[in-house]
Formats: structure tokens, sequence, C-alpha cells
């Protein structure tokens, strides 16, 4: 029997202390090869968008791989990719990443929280973002965890 899933995923993750090192220079180039990464899991990237500090990934999680082995390898290739592309050694990211399923009713309105990232963090910091994402989420909120 074929195995069929739509499982819908947004994750956030940070760079390693949350150090402001993602820069417009790399910013466009990263996303575009973390959906490389992506693919080549066999997850469809939606839509990936940044700021200096973290990244937003919204992707449909492959019905063969389980969400902790797509988080490594995307956070380890992509880090060897900006550290060696961009001549940054010391681009490294979290140990630890959010992640919550999406719905196709709500679909919509995560793309475009995702895409309004520059925007919202005018008012907002990572660590105010992440205990509104999980308080709305229903869970409990620890930026130690993140780290």
């Amino acid at each position: 029997m074929h195995s069929v899933a739509r499982i819908l995923i947004h994750v956030v993750f940070s760079t390693k202390y949350r150090n402001p090192l993602i820069t417009e220079k790399i910013r466009g180039e990263m996303h575009k090869y973390m959906g490389g990464i992506l693919r080549n899991l066999n997850c469809m990237p939606i839509l990936i968008n940044s700021v200096e500090d973290h990244v937003h990934a919204l992707f449909i999680l492959s019905s063969t791989c389980a969400l902790a082995d797509v988080m490594k390898e995307l956070k380890r290739v992509s880090s060897k990719f900006v550290s060696s592309r961009f001549a940054a050694p010391d681009f490294r990211w979290q140990n630890g990443y959010f992640a919550v399923s999406v719905d196709d009713i709500g679909l919509d309105k995560v793309y475009d929280y995702i895409a309004d990232q520059q925007e919202h963090h005018k008012e907002i910091s990572y660590k105010e973002e992440l205990e509104d994402i999980c308080k709305r989420s229903g869970i409990e909120f620890n930026i130690r965890a993140m780290d």
C-alpha cells in the first residue's frame, strides 16, 4: 500500500545565541537553498522567510520523513552553505526549533504571517513572537528549550 499524507508544518528556528547574522546579502540565496534541501527530502516548501536572527519555514512534510530528521538536515546543510558561500565561519543555528502543524483553513493566514516578517519584527521581538505563537497553539512557552 502506498502512504499518503498532507501534513503542513510551520517551523521557527534561530541563529546560535540569536545573533543577528542573517543579512540581506545572505537572505535570498539562503531561502532558495533551504527550499532545495526540503525538496531533496521530498518535503514541498511553501514559503521560507527570515529576519536577522531567525527563520520561518512553511512546508509539507514528506510521508517518509520524521520532522526531527528534516530539521537536523535542513539546519546542518544550510549552515554549511551559508558558512562557505558567504565566508561566515561562525554561522550556526540553535539546537532547538519550534514546530506546529497547520490546517488548510489556516494556511493563508500563516503564509501571510511568514511573508510579513520584516514588518512584523519592527513591533515585536523573537521571544515575544514565540511566546505568542506558543500561547495560541496551546504549548507551554520555554525559550530555553529553543537553545
